[in-house]
């Protein structure tokens, strides 16, 4: 493997940094690279692992800004905006040493700055490191990625994981290579069940804890750990790209129940979904059954169920309920309808196509 790395790279100090792989019995220092809120969780058990002496010394590199104030309580949740306050706050209370990362790639230090850092740790940073400071490590880089690689490579897998309905879920421990996200030799897996109901927030809380664990455990285990390295397989790759701002339309003719349920747990934590001018929020189950209308309607197709202070719209396959409207100011599905359906014969939502979909290459 060392030498199809050597040869896709053509970097001789790739091959050295692999002897210097051999063994480590030594206390290491460790950079840790992160931005968001999953980020926040690696780190604590990294900054536990100086306290218990298994490490000598961490320090972080991060693409946020200083908190000027303490953050709202919808920004400290944003998955995809919230970029990484809470880490600097996490570094001033426990004495780590920060450092900006755009600051240091314009002043192009960091190969000096971390020359006496052994080992690299990542988990969600957002940037393509480059292939000098790699290798300036002895022992590489090491990748917290939050799904089962091959599958959801890219900026977004928590997301993709709920917006695909996927089954299976976990964390990935794989080497960084230059140049490229997400396809290098694979440490160590673990898999789980998806939990039933999940959006993308508890998504990352659960793989998050998941990813401390098996931190924690490499360097713990850390020669035998690193050195036992298989490459990623090149079947099922799927892509997770970063979430685009079409993604919160509702496309009523062309999603299912089922698929537009998954659209609002990845999505809603993070925005409302979208259709024409006003947002949907607190979807809630609609039981099929007990839908009874006059005559069929199509896709987008807006009623009110009275009883249940309820609007439902018609989707491809059924109907969708969501207890909140969003169109101006909020407005209940009771004060929904009294004030823009209660004199029409028929509120059409309009389906809007949206870019959700499975990309493997």
């Amino acid at each position: 493997m060392i030498d199809k790395i050597f040869k896709l790279f053509g970097h001789t100090n790739f091959r050295l940094m692999n002897r210097r792989m051999l063994s480590c019995d030594r206390k290491l220092n460790v950079v840790f690279f992160g931005t968001d809120l999953f980020s926040i969780k690696i780190l604590t058990g990294l900054n536990q692992l100086c306290k218990d002496r298994i490490l000598s010394e961490i320090s972080v590199v991060t693409s946020a800004s200083p908190s000027k104030k303490a953050p709202s309580a919808d920004r400290s949740r944003d998955l995809v905006n919230f970029r990484g306050n809470q880490i600097i706050d996490f570094c001033r209370q426990n004495g780590i040493t920060f450092f900006n990362w755009n600051e240091i790639q314009e002043d192009r230090c960091s190969e000096k700055l971390f020359s006496r850092f052994h080992v690299g740790i990542v988990a969600s940073f957002g940037h393509l490191i480059p292939s000098s400071l790699i290798l300036s490590f002895p022992y590489g880089i090491v990748n917290v990625h939050p799904s089962v690689l091959p599958r959801w490579r890219g900026a977004a897998p928590l997301i993709y994981s709920v917006l695909f309905d996927d089954k299976e879920v976990g964390v990935s421990l794989m080497k960084i290579m230059p140049k490229h996200f997400d396809i290098g030799p694979i440490i160590e897996q673990k898999s789980t069940r998806m939990p039933p109901n999940y959006t993308s927030f508890m998504l990352l809380d659960y793989l998050a804890n998941m990813g401390n664990e098996m931190i924690i455990d490499l360097f713990k285990n850390f020669n035998a750990k690193i050195n036992n390295l298989k490459d990623q397989s090149n079947e099922n790759v799927c892509y997770a790209h970063k979430i685009t701002s079409d993604m919160y339309f509702i496309d009523w003719a062309q999603r299912t129940v089922s698929e537009i349920d998954c659209q609002y747990r990845a999505l809603h934590e993070i925005k409302h979904l979208k259709s024409n001018v006003l947002k949907l929020y607190n979807m809630v189950a609609v039981n099929q059954d007990l839908v009874q209308l006059s005559e069929p309607c199509e896709p987008g197709t807006v009623n009110f169920l009275k009883k249940e202070n309820l609007i439902i719209i018609k989707c491809k396959d059924g109907f969708v309920g969501f207890g909140g409207i969003l169109l101006n100011k909020k407005l209940s599905p009771k004060d929904f309808y009294n004030g823009y359906m209660n004199n029409r014969s028929l509120i059409k939502f309009d389906s809007v196509p949206n870019s959700i979909q499975l990309i493997t290459k």
